[in-house]
């Protein structure tokens, strides 16, 4: 078999010849994708979820739980904080379980001196499954690594809403909802023994009526079993409260579907439970036996004997039946001196006016009267502000520690809140600073989802979730159980900080050879908004920036909310980038560019550039960019008039990002919406603009030409043709003039519509070369749309579009159209792949040997996925990996991924970004991942950079050294004459031939990629009729 040599790129500092080039066959189908199947991470956020797992052992030792996403799917990680409040664990937490796809939904209890967690996988079953795993002190497993299974129906059922007790005998009592039966959701239990193994050969249905009993609630009966409540609904449209037993042994004392708890008239909902100390337990619920109003709501509570026998009325005793609804009540065992003395609950309450909320408080004493009044204990109210979220505890004394969410230093806005806390005593006295209680956690964001665990000693921890930084965090406070103060740093002490929220719209630029830009549209402000990000990445797969992206403009001059996007990017002719954006930070959308310098950074200001200060105020938007050729750039845009009326204009800016003219030039006049499509920069250095004119359905296409003293040397109808003509886009076509394409209704109607796709070749004087109104790309029923471009060395033109011809799915079709305007593909074009799907979101990049990379979304399967084509110039694939009748796989990991974009990695091939969806779970989530797209096929031949003559021939020390896999050669001739340049290994084997070619006088650069060889050291030559140098390097893999 043939091996292919390393693939290699010359390049030059301003502009890329491809004199002379070749596509080297393949023998075999090697994997393109150099970084990997799954590719790598350009942007990824933890996306933290934690739904308040927290369990405190007898000695102190509080282990708290969540799930993130910092290795893209998500896992369980997990933090061990000491009595005294000393994580004990790594920052950031430690992996718990790491497997395929989700594990999700913690909970834990202590046993054995260690502790057993629960959680929903979806390793093996879409549907989700119930595993756990037994863990020491220091996070190592006990069990089989990854877990073990408590529950693996292999069905669509849903395994969820994990519940955990201790069986008393070091193993666990693990109940969950279940759907196998087919209605809304049963409730089934497992019991995994100290050693790992299921302890009942099947789980034990707990419930198996009809319709649903879900929303369960749980805790230990302090005898090794478990005590269950839930919503049930077997009786339609009556939704009661039923609750059972477990024990040890898989029996339910209580019988099957368990006992009635409240089956009164009206809608009985959100229970909660809490033991009562003695085998039995306490549930509390929402009830609108009043109403089904959420004003007539109100909350009850029942106390179920270990016997399963109510003790309270029957259906229950209202915690408050007061006016205006109460809600979201919480319970807990309240413990004195070690015994327990009855029930502690809190709740949302509305009695003085539905939309604000107090918390109130009780206490249920063992004889099931109220300790602290009629219809509760107002905690913290008032008429100004409202609560909400409160959770609590026994703190240890007869009383309580409640804390909850607060909106009274954030002016009701929810986005602000804040938390306090408060201790009640057994008297029902408020301790501490008294009513409203204290400040827990204050500052910008939200602070809020408090849990409460006590500490050894005599303090408590307040552990919650914290957005200060914009995306989520994990934080915890102490409180002297005496005073209240906070004994710990008043910001919190920080647990975990990961990126949430969506990336959106990645675009690629090349940059130096083998290096490439990814900038995106970033919401990990969250509350603060969105911004732009980026990322610098090499043809090894090293980052340049901070993980997860730079901010391009961080400034945001003092207005606290970022609002940034739609980016559009262009090269600075001089290794550098600029980036035009839509910024509304004042309210009014303005378009301001940053630029990012050959050394990564930021130039030019870091708050974005305006690029015109409009006195009328209008908005200005949908800016396209392109270099103008020396080092700045042009930007095409729109803008609305004082009568509202929109117009294309266009501005220069110089190589700091300066405006090179003193006003915008004004494409267009006509009281019509004129928008400006995209811009484009001939080789005379001036730029051409497309734009759309006309009324509604009669829509004309035009392309003006603007050099860089701001003159327009010409403004002219491209189509004009019947009916509508929308989305031009344009491309300089290297002579001189310009290519247009756009979307043609003239074969349909205003309310039947036929898109077809047309196009266009205007010199550089403004005249059409191809037929008048537009050259046919492709004719065909139904639509075509969205055209992308791309162009090769010798001009000719690549089209992809959208097709729906067969009026079932919208594929990808392509043709390939000489500067002549001859069609080089088939004329019913080319469909990419053969095997037509739901595809978009095409992305084009011409290759140096005149081929076509194309990647695109593919929705073929159950989620949409990355795939691709390498064409070669005659528009076969390059090499077998790459199917004419499937195409090839690109990224195809867990959910979707979307919206590819890929620009040049300097040695043949592309390097390609798009938005990833593999962390996806109960809600979409957005992240930007990224490969290396190289099938080695094309080679470039050596080429001139340009400069002065030099007057001696060197050959350079190669730069990076040691590398990997690439690394760039230098060398100087001061004549003209073939020239031979090898790479050899230690045994003195050619492994590759870089040069064999004469070479006029002048400076060379080689970008080499290594990426079929092992680490080592090489060896690189080269050798002219008068001149031969050495030099060594080492590869690192």
């Amino acid at each position: 078999m043939m091996t292919k040599q390393p693939a290699i790129r010359i390049w030059s500092a301003a502009l890329l010849l491809c004199s002379v080039l070749a596509f080297v066959p393949s023998m075999a189908q090697a994997d393109p994708r150099l970084w990997g199947p799954d590719g790598i991470v350009i942007r990824q956020g933890l996306h933290i979820e934690w739904q308040r797992a927290a369990y405190r052992r007898a000695d102190g030792y509080v282990l708290i739980m969540w799930s993130d996403t910092r290795g893209g799917d998500r896992d369980i990680y997990g933090q061990l904080l000491s009595p005294n409040g000393v994580q004990m664990w790594e920052s950031g937490g430690i992996p718990i379980v790491t497997a395929y796809q989700r594990q999700e939904d913690p909970d834990i209890i202590a046993a054995d001196g260690g502790w057993v967690v629960a959680w929903s996988d979806f390793r093996s079953d879409t549907a989700g499954d119930i595993w756990a795993q037994k863990i020491n002190d220091n996070g190592q497993p006990l069990w089989t690594p990854g877990g073990v299974v408590v529950d693996q129906f292999i069905s669509t059922v849903n395994e969820l809403t994990v519940r955990i007790v201790h069986d008393g005998a070091g193993g666990a009592i693990i109940a969950w909802e279940d759907t196998r039966r087919g209605d809304e959701a049963d409730i089934y239990a497992q019991r995994v023994l100290s050693n790992g193994a299921r302890a009942w050969a099947d789980p034990v249905a707990v419930t198996n009526e009809a319709g649903g009993q879900k929303g369960i609630t749980a805790d230990t009966d302090f005898n090794g079993g478990m005590v269950i409540a839930w919503d049930d609904s077997r009786i339609d449209n009556d939704d009661n409260i039923y609750a059972a037993r477990v024990t040890p042994d898989g029996q339910l004392p209580w019988g099957q579907n368990g006992v009635p708890v409240c089956i009164a008239a009206g809608r009985q909902e959100k229970a909660k439970l809490c033991p009562d100390g003695l085998g039995g337990c306490y549930v509390a619920w929402v009830d609108q036996r009043s109403g089904s109003s959420d004003a007539a709501s109100d909350v009850y509570i029942q106390h179920i004997t270990a016997g399963g026998t109510p003790q309270m009325a029957v259906n229950g005793m209202p915690l408050s039946n007061a006016p205006n609804g109460q809600s979201e009540v919480r319970i807990a065992v309240s413990l004195n001196s070690g015994l327990p003395d009855g029930c502690l609950a809190v709740w949302e309450d509305g009695r003085l006016g539905l939309l604000l909320k107090e918390i109130y408080t009780q206490k249920v004493n063992l004889n099931g009267t109220v300790a602290w009044g009629v219809n509760g204990l107002n905690t913290c109210g008032g008429s100004e502000y409202t609560r909400r979220n409160a959770r609590l505890t026994s703190d240890q004394s007869g009383g309580m520690i409640c804390a909850w969410e607060d909106t009274r230093n954030s002016m009701g806005d929810w986005g602000g809140c804040d938390l306090y806390a408060s201790r009640i005593r057994n008297d029902g006295t408020i301790a501490w600073t008294g009513y409203c209680g204290i400040n827990v956690a204050a500052g910008v964001g939200q602070q809020f989802q408090p849990v409460i665990r006590m500490d050894s000693g005599d303090g408590v921890f307040i552990v919650y979730s914290d957005t200060r930084n914009g995306s989520q965090s994990i934080r915890y406070q102490n409180l002297d159980l005496s005073t209240g103060a906070l004994t710990l740093d008043p910001g919190g002490v920080e647990i975990v900080y990961g990126l949430d929220k969506d990336c959106n719209n990645p675009k690629t630029i090349a940059m130096t050879p083998g290096k490439v830009a990814v900038v995106w549209k970033d919401d990990r402000y969250v509350w603060g908004g969105s911004g732009l990000f980026y990322q610098i990445v090499d043809s090894a797969g090293h980052i340049y920036k901070r993980m997860n992206g730079d901010t391009l403009a961080p400034d945001n001059q003092g207005y606290p909310e970022y609002k940034q996007e739609k980016h559009q990017l262009c090269a600075d002719g001089n290794d550098g980038f600029f980036v035009s954006f839509e910024d509304n930070r004042t309210g009014i959308k303005q378009i301001r560019v940053s630029h990012v310098g050959s050394d990564g950074n930021v130039a030019d200001g870091l708050a974005g550039r305006v690029v015109f200060n409009d006195p009328t105020g209008g908005d200005q938007f949908d800016a396209s960019i392109a270099p103008d050729g020396q080092n700045g750039c042009y930007i095409s845009m729109a803008s609305t008039d004082i009568n509202f009326n929109i117009d294309a204009y266009v501005v220069r800016l110089d190589a700091a990002s300066n405006p090179t003219w003193t006003q915008p030039v004004r494409l267009t006049t006509a009281e019509t919406e004129d928008l400006p499509y995209g811009i484009s920069v001939g080789t005379d250095g001036c730029a051409y603009v497309a734009t759309r004119s006309g009324s509604q359905d009669q829509h004309d296409i035009f392309l003006a030409k603007v050099c860089r003293d701001g003159s327009v040397s010409w403004n002219v109808t491209v189509c004009n043709a019947l009916n509508d003509q929308d989305a031009p886009t344009v491309l300089e076509d290297g002579q001189g003039g310009a290519y247009v394409v756009w979307t043609d209704n003239r074969s349909g109607t205003a309310t039947e519509q036929n898109f077809d796709i047309y196009a266009q070749r205007i010199n550089s004087s403004g005249q059409a070369l191809w037929t008048a109104n537009g050259l046919p790309i492709i004719v065909q029923p139904y639509i075509q749309s969205l055209p992308a471009l791309s162009k090769d060395s010798e001009n000719n033109l690549y089209i992809v579009w959208r097709d729906f011809r067969n009026a079932e799915d919208l594929s990808l079709f392509g043709q390939k159209v000489s500067p002549a305007g001859a069609l080089l593909w088939p004329t019913e074009g080319k469909p990419i792949p053969e095997t037509t799907v739901n595809q978009d979101g095409q992305a084009l990049l011409s290759d140096p040997c005149n081929g076509l990379y194309v990647v695109w979304s593919d929705n073929r399967g159950r989620f949409a996925e990355i795939y691709g084509m390498h064409y070669s110039a005659d528009g076969l694939p390059t090499d077998p990996w790459w199917s004419a009748q499937t195409a090839g796989i690109i990224c195809d990991a867990w959910e979707a991924q979307l919206d590819p974009s890929m620009a040049a990695d300097g040695a043949g091939g592309a390097i390609a970004a798009w938005v990833d969806q593999r962390s996806s779970g109960k809600e979409p989530l957005r992240n930007i991942w990224g490969n290396r797209i190289n099938d080695r096929v094309c080679q470039l031949h050596a080429v001139d950079v340009g400069g002065p003559v030099p007057n001696a021939y060197k050959l350079e020390q190669n730069f990076p050294n040691p590398f990997n896999p690439s690394t760039t050669f230098e060398f100087s001739l001061p004549r003209s004459e073939r020239v031979e340049l090898t790479v050899f290994n230690l045994s003195g084997q050619r492994v590759a031939t870089l040069v064999d070619e004469v070479l006029n006088a002048g400076k060379y650069q080689i970008l080499y990629d290594a990426g079929s060889l092992g680490s080592g050291v090489y060896f690189y030559r080269i050798k002219t009729a008068r001149f031969s140098d050495v030099k060594k390097m080492t590869l690192i893999r």
